[in-house]
């Protein structure tokens, strides 16, 4: 609130030419008074507008750098627009009044709101997480089962303290005292699900994860009342039929409750709209990335024989097949050898990760981390075979490997970028298939909007890219 009002002043000085000595004698001038007025009424529709976004909400946790740059984007412009009405109406909205609110103040006000909020959001976000690398206002969690699912939620959570939270133990049922090894840790049994409440107070559990609910059965309601007593929150990772449900309201059919799962977002309209969306974006990009195209076009040519774009034919939308480009990154007929390193794939199912491939070139290595072999796939998106955002297109090889749920993902055009690939922990299957149908039956164009921040920031440090 006090840099609402600040902001409000400062674009007053700017735009009026007066001096931080000057300030006193403009104080008491017939023209500052709507002003001061304006600076006193600002800050409340700051403060609400922020609140209105979420930007307070005490369950955004962790470095969300996009979504809250986003947030405070909606923010700040909705609270200006509100100022704006504000100052319309005191003008004089049936009536023309003499005196009139500067616009190029208003544009200085919501300019310096966005760049002096977003900067301070940014220092305390950075202060809090270097608070939480210490160890300092951890909640303390623990995980419900110890399958793949739970073992990678464990690693991530010893691999990334800043997102608030310290691994306790995990929650199984048995008997004895066992411990498992994650990130190098060793994580010991807190107990088991029929006596939750005496491992809640022995261990002082704030939150629980459920990884496998399924392992509770009937015993799901009981286990969640039983947390209700303590206050502990109580959260589950959704399995494919969770995320299909995710977000679906009640119908009325014949008097019964239901649910319409197949859903298709992206049709109609909405079709158009991301169409437009992804023509005016990619041919932007393509046109200011020119240079940078060119350049790594030649380095590739003179770093290793064989042709500058690599071509594959890829699983489209609905089955259909395209071919797909990208910057070479490997040797000549890399393809070929592919077969010798299936054991040391990284990933599993369809999937092929491999750190140190052997079969990269020089420059490949570094097209690669810097997500530059991916640029020439924006003709793809040019042509409609691909969309900027969207379930990452696969080999003709791989289409039967995914089964039904993976018909699902094929419903949608496929991306250049995606969920899986900006919010990936552990490169597994299943994890892209449950973010690609979240993304199929969730679809707007603020969703892609996020994805495209979150992509640059992707790139920018490189993760996961090898």
């Amino acid at each position: 609130m006090l840099l609402a009002a600040a902001c409000l002043l400062v674009a007053y000085m700017i735009r009026f030419d007066v001096s931080l000595s000057g300030l006193e004698s403009v104080r008491a001038s017939k023209g500052f008074q709507p002003y001061a007025h304006l600076m006193v009424f600002a800050p409340f529709i700051r403060a609400f507008t922020y609140n209105l976004f979420g930007i307070y909400d005490t369950r955004r946790r962790g470095s969300r750098s996009p979504d809250d740059t986003f947030g405070l984007f909606k923010a700040i412009t909705l609270g200006t627009g509100i100022i704006i009405v504000v100052t319309f109406s005191y003008r004089g909205v049936f009536e023309f009044r003499e005196y009139s609110y500067s616009r190029y103040v208003l544009f200085l006000d919501w300019l310096l709101n966005l760049f002096t909020v977003t900067g301070v959001h940014a220092l305390v976000r950075t202060f809090r997480d270097e608070l939480k690398r210490r160890g300092v206002g951890l909640r303390r969690i623990a995980i419900q089962g110890t399958g793949e699912t739970g073992r990678a939620l464990m690693e991530e959570m010893e691999r990334f303290p800043e997102v608030g939270y310290s691994v306790a133990g995990y929650i199984e049922n048995g008997t004895g005292n066992s411990t498992i090894t994650v990130s190098n840790r060793g994580l010991e049994r807190l107990g088991g699900t029929e006596n939750i409440l005496d491992a809640i107070n022995r261990y002082r559990l704030d939150e629980i994860v459920l990884t496998n609910p399924g392992g509770l059965g009937d015993k799901l309601m009981e286990f969640v009342e039983e947390c209700d007593k303590l206050g502990v929150v109580v959260k589950m990772v959704p399995d494919l039929y969770g995320i299909l449900f995710h977000g679906k309201a009640l119908e009325e059919l014949a008097g019964l409750p239901v649910i319409q799962i197949n859903e298709i977002a992206i049709v109609g309209f909405s079709r158009i709209l991301k169409r437009a969306e992804d023509v005016i974006i990619s041919a932007i990009t393509l046109i200011l990335a020119s240079p940078l195209l060119a350049l790594a076009a030649l380095l590739i040519k003179f770093d290793s024989p064989g042709p500058v774009l690599f071509k594959q034919d890829r699983v489209g939308r609905n089955g259909r097949v395209f071919t797909l480009y990208k910057f070479r990154s490997m040797f000549k007929d890399a393809e070929r050898v592919r077969p010798q390193l299936e054991s040391l794939n990284v990933a599993d199912g369809p999937l092929f990760k491999m750190k140190n491939d052997p079969r990269i070139t020089r420059v490949g290595k570094i097209i690669r981390k810097t997500s530059l072999d991916e640029l020439p796939q924006l003709f793809n998106v040019l042509k409609g075979e691909m969309s900027l955002v969207g379930p990452r297109p696969l080999p003709t090889s791989d289409l039967t490997k995914y089964g039904q749920w993976g018909d699902r993902r094929f419903s949608a055009t496929p991306g250049l970028t995606g969920l899986w690939q900006v919010n990936r922990t552990v490169h597994t299957s299943e994890e892209m298939l449950k973010w690609d149908i979240y993304y199929v039956e969730n679809w707007s164009p603020w969703l892609d909007f996020k994805i495209l921040l979150k992509t640059i920031r992707v790139v920018l440090t490189g993760k996961g890219a090898y």
